[in-house]
């Protein structure tokens, strides 16, 4: 539910984690895609790179992890 990733960001927002708010915005792409709403999904997803990128996440960290996850559901589909 969205409501509980809003409470959830806002406290990793106060503790300043923005690791685990990465995590969280990988959640949310993932959250929003399976919800059918592909916009915001990929707003999510763009935030969690963008924090993956600035702290320089490699892809053997959780956040890299996750990111990873979220980018392969996300990912567009070829057209057959």
């Amino acid at each position: 539910e969205t409501s509980s990733l809003d409470a959830a960001q806002a406290l990793l927002d106060e503790v300043s984690d923005r690791p685990s708010r990465g995590i969280l915005f990988c959640a949310r792409a993932e959250l929003h895609h399976l919800a059918g709403a592909s916009e915001e999904a990929r707003t999510a997803l763009s935030g969690a790179q963008a924090l993956a990128s600035e702290l320089g996440a490699g892809t053997e960290s959780e956040l890299g992890a996750a990111l990873a996850h979220a980018q392969t559901l996300i990912a567009p589909r070829p057209r057959a």
